[in-house]
């Protein structure tokens, strides 16, 4: 047997070895790799607000927080844009380190939705208000927009997806990571991934480079598609997938 093949064999029953191990001790094992993986999230919860004593102030399909100046923002035919989604954050348990000095979102589309992904100047809007004594409400007429309207409360949690690069680097051992792969592929391993309206956590449905990226920063489902937005500093980025 050929010194190359020999190794080949070691490696393969010692990858072996480790995975039988690891499958006696699953749940201590599972327990340490969503340690690594988790990221917490505050998600969106729709619900019905007519019992409530204080209006809404976290809407989808309305906006109401302006500056005393502003107004509905015009697109690039000069048509009203739809409000898409308002966001106050004082109420949300947990805030991206990106916005930890904001404290209002509104988000304005087009009336076509835009078909461009990433460059967030076509077709979109984004404000990001960081003073409330600066806001002053304003109740427009939303009634050309086909956006599904409802307000949603805040609930914290952790979000979990198999973010291999941070397994690969915890693990730090190709026999261990090939022993990880082996549980992963015969789903041995299920990581709890919320796909819904959240802020935080993993993007769901899309490519790598967001899927993994620091900078996701909430995702928002209208109809068949998920709009996901990022931020690198002070510039915004939006994506979305089909569901």
């Amino acid at each position: 047997m050929k010194k190359e093949e020999l190794l080949k064999r070691l490696k393969e029953e010692e990858i072996e070895e480790l995975y039988q191990y690891l499958l006696k001790n699953l749940d201590d094992f599972t327990y340490e790799i969503k340690e690594v993986v988790k990221k917490p999230i505050s998600k969106f919860i729709p619900y019905n607000h007519e019992k409530d004593k204080e209006y809404p102030k976290s809407w989808v399909g309305k906006v109401f927080y302006f500056k005393e100046n502003e107004n509905i923002p015009l697109d690039e035919n000069g048509k009203k844009m739809k409000p898409f989604v308002q966001i106050y954050l004082p109420s949300s348990p947990y805030i991206h380190p990106l916005l930890k000095n904001t404290k209002v979102i509104t988000v304005f589309v087009s009336e076509e939705f835009p078909n461009t992904i990433g460059d967030i100047e076509e077709g979109w809007i984004i404000r990001e208000y960081n003073n409330l004594d600066k806001l002053v409400r304003k109740d427009f007429d939303y009634s050309y927009s086909d956006i599904d309207v409802f307000p949603f409360k805040y609930e914290f949690d952790y979000d979990y997806n198999q973010n291999f690069y941070a397994i690969e680097d915890y693990l730090n051992d190709e026999n261990i990571i090939s022993a990880y792969k082996k549980l992963r592929w015969e789903n041995k391993i299920e990581f709890k991934h919320y796909h819904e309206y959240k802020m935080g956590g993993y993007a769901s449905y899309i490519g790598r480079d967001v899927y993994f990226s620091p900078y996701f920063i909430f995702q928002i489902l209208m109809r068949d598609d998920l709009v996901i937005f990022s931020k690198d500093e002070d510039e915004w980025f939006v994506y979305w997938d089909t569901t």
